[in-house]
């Protein structure tokens, strides 16, 4: 295999992954008009193809893993083959296997969140337990058992999403036997019984599963040895120390639930991954975790900064690609609602629902015959009158607009909804102030509207108010996070403010009017994630404080050895050094222990965290993403405080 091969309707872009028993290629699907979509496919290696057995349950489990369709697995499309040798294309995740994850953390904080580890373990499990009540077309059980749980199969997106992969291959290499190039390097992950391969059943997942969910939490590995026989002795001998004693803040209710997962007894594990998983969701409620896969998403981009964009600019490629098959889909829901309409012809709703989905293929005009049959049938449904107004906004009817307007008032002068067409409306005839106060209103009522601060962003940026413009598209990437990578025109955007209206170096000079800032402070800001830090030297600039900023603690100390700070802001998670440790050397450094610091984070949010930060010397703790008004009180209030106490 090779980049460039043409390989059925695939064409190979470039090497994933490669084991003992398979390598796994990113590839894209070549369609008709041009259509293309990214996917993966694994191939068999060749030193395996004449193994007729291993070929024969490769297909086999090919077939049964493509009839598992949850959130929490990656889907199989199909099985092929390319002259001697099966392929199976599956769903392509853009973002990195757990182990990958673990091993990059390790340079930026001493320990993995242990919400989050439960979090992704907790997906995992009920992706397990999805797997095994399968049932055929006849409703017999399948009996898949993964038989490979270990963080290479946990794959974690850069959007926080959680995935288990690699069903099909891990049953087939069981009956490989004991070849020690193939089923090396997983032995750390097997089950007591698995070891032996005898009485294999379900519950054998659940040991592996709390072995990866003991190693995420502690950063420990948990069977290791210079052979494969001294793991697999191990695995069935060895003592198993509740991870409390290397983690000692784990709670010990989770203490109980790891060693349960990991009793060498499988009569006396959980009975099932269901069962595990509800106890697993028993202690996120406990914690009160609020948005996971927006906290898990918030790491991934803090410890993969390069990879994101990169994945960001694929992913905005494959949008663009997979818009084309869009269509298909609008088709066919047009159909639908065509076949309810000819059975219930007064059916408003449903003429609405048609209208919107013409407009959102650019057809507007097609829209209308299906909008005004809706009002005709009932005369005050508003969002009928709603959707015929962006009709006729897209057509540049004004006078109908206008018409729709006063429409609307009379039958409810509440009703704001319309505010943000007529805010287009008045945009579009350049009338930016009336359209900002509009808008500014509108979100008072509705802080959540992303239309909203997306077009109000766009009037801050037409007035060349590119401060104000960035504050509301980052509200927009907050509600919508998806918005900026899926969006070309959003993404330029925000790359054109950056790089010609807000250049801000990482180098020790910064760009700073001379005189300015001596009411407020110095103050330093150290964090790796460009656009936050950034939007914050923005901020902080604007209340009068001159700002130095870094990159990494390294770049940090440069600067805090030329300059009199009088404030640090330090994000938790940095490469090379993480914010704890390095708040750990300022304090014990002379001329620089007096130094207040305030912790960031968008990852670390729990008591328990903010509680060490203050301990280990922090005056405040605050959390990603920032608001504006909160942080420039805060810092204000640390920098009084600070001179107050000078004097």
């Amino acid at each position: 295999m090779k980049e460039g091969l043409r390989v059925g309707n695939y064409q190979l872009l470039n090497l994933i992954a490669e084991g003992g028993m398979a390598s796994v290629w990113k590839a894209k699907k070549l369609g008709v008009s041009g259509f293309e979509k990214i996917v993966a496919i694994k191939f068999i290696k060749e030193t395996i193809l004449n193994n007729e057995d291993f070929v024969t349950m490769f297909i086999n489990e090919a077939k049964l893993s493509a009839q598992l369709s949850q959130q929490h697995i990656i889907q199989i499309f199909e099985l092929d083959k390319y002259k001697k040798n099966f392929y199976i294309v599956m769903e392509y995740l853009f973002g990195k296997n757990l182990k990958e994850v673990l091993t990059k953390f390790k340079f930026v904080a001493r320990y993995f969140p242990i919400e989050l580890a439960v979090y992704i373990a907790r997906n995992i499990a009920q992706a397990l337990d999805y797997a095994h009540r399968k049932k055929d077309q006849f409703g017999n059980s399948l009996n898949i058992v993964h038989l490979d749980v270990s963080p290479q199969n946990m794959l974690l997106s850069f959007e926080g999403e959680v995935k288990l992969t690699d069903f099909g291959i891990a049953k087939a290499a069981s009956f490989l036997g004991a070849q020690e190039n193939i089923l090396k390097g997983k032995f750390s992950y097997m089950s007591p019984e698995q070891t032996i391969g005898k009485n294999i059943e379900k519950t054998s997942d659940i040991f592996s599963l709390g072995i990866v969910l003991y190693e995420t939490i502690t950063g420990a590995r948990l069977f290791t040895g210079s052979s494969s026989e001294e793991i697999l002795n191990k695995v069935r001998d060895m003592e198993i120390k509740p991870p409390s004693t290397i983690r000692t803040d784990l709670d010990p209710d989770l203490d109980m639930i790891i060693l349960k997962m990991l009793e060498r007894n499988k009569d006396y594990r959980y009975e099932s991954a269901e069962e595990l998983q509800s106890s697993l969701d028993s202690y996120l409620l406990k914690v009160k975790l609020e948005s996971p896969e927006s906290e898990l998403r918030k790491l991934m981009h803090s410890i993969f900064v390069n990879e994101v964009s990169t994945s960001f600019a694929e992913r905005i490629q494959v949008f663009a690609e997979e818009k084309k098959d869009q269509q298909t889909t609008y088709e066919r829901t047009i159909a639908q609602y065509k076949r309810i309409i000819s059975e219930k012809p007064d059916d408003y709703v449903t003429l609405v629902k048609l209208g919107t989905i013409l407009i959102q293929m650019k057809r507007p005009k097609d829209s209308l015959e299906y909008l005004k049959k809706a009002i005709e049938i009932k005369d005050d449904y508003l969002p009928g009158y709603l959707k015929m107004a962006q009709s006729f906004l897209e057509l540049d009817k004004t006078s109908l607009l206008k018409q729709i307007f006063a429409k609307i008032k009379s039958i409810n002068p509440n009703y704001r909804d319309i505010d943000i067409i007529k805010s287009q409306f008045l945009m579009k005839h350049k009338n930016y102030s009336e359209a900002k106060r509009m808008l500014i209103n509108f979100i008072r009522e509705k802080p959540n509207n992303i239309d909203a601060h997306l077009y109000l962003g766009n009037i801050y940026q037409e007035e060349n108010n590119i401060k104000a413009a960035l504050v509301e598209y980052q509200k927009v990437t907050k509600l919508e996070p998806e918005f900026v990578e899926l969006n070309k025109q959003i993404t330029q955007m925000l790359d054109d403010l950056f790089q010609k209206e807000l250049e801000i170096t990482f180098e020790s000079t910064p760009s700073f009017t001379p005189g300015a800032g001596k009411e407020k402070g110095l103050v330093l800001i150290v964090d790796d994630d460009k656009f936050i830090l950034k939007l914050m030297k923005i901020i902080l600039e604007d209340s009068g404080c001159k700002v130095f900023t870094a990159a990494d603690a390294f770049m940090a100390k440069d600067i805090l050895s030329r300059e009199n700070i009088d404030l640090i802001v330090l994000d938790v998670i940095l490469p090379k050094l993480n914010g704890f440790d390095f708040a750990k050397q300022l304090k014990k450094t002379p001329g620089l222990s007096d130094i207040p610091i305030i912790f960031l984070s968008g990852v670390y949010r729990k008591s328990q965290y903010v509680s060490y930060g203050l301990n280990i010397g922090a005056v405040d703790f605050l959390f990603k993403p920032i608001e504006k008004k909160q942080f420039v009180e805060r810092v204000s209030n640390v920098l009084k405080s600070a001179k107050a106490s000078k004097h």
